[in-house]
């Protein structure tokens, strides 16, 4: 007999999942014999298939697409580089220099954006 979990769990669950596979990600890209650009190549391309399979799946094609706007465009342009960056970086420094900044990017967010007054 199944229990089903709660949608606090089901949150908890996929968290946890997430911050395992995000923080193999330097283990994954250092330990590819391939350039920056090829494992960047390979993991939009990836990313990719899987967004638009599940937005086909979910039947919301037209809607997702046309109610994302132009910031919705902006955010992905956006997430597309930092994506490349934080790729490169694992290719061309330590994953603990990585790390390290990825690690500090809320405090420095929080600093840039209090008020200066």
């Amino acid at each position: 007999m199944t229990v089903p979990l709660s949608a606090r769990q089901v949150g908890i669950v996929l968290m946890l999942a997430s911050a395992l596979l995000f923080s193999s990600a330097g283990l994954f890209t250092k330990g590819v014999a391939a350039t920056a650009w090829q494992v960047i190549f390979w993991r939009a391309l990836f990313s990719a298939v899987l967004t638009f399979g599940m937005v086909a799946l979910r039947g919301r094609w037209r809607p997702e697409v046309t109610q994302m706007g132009a910031q919705g465009l902006l955010v992905a342009v956006i997430s597309a580089l930092a994506t490349a960056a934080f790729l490169s970086a694992f290719k061309l420094t330590a994953v603990a220099n990585v790390a390290l900044i990825y690690a500090a990017t809320p405090v420095s967010y929080t600093h840039l954006t209090l008020p200066t007054s």
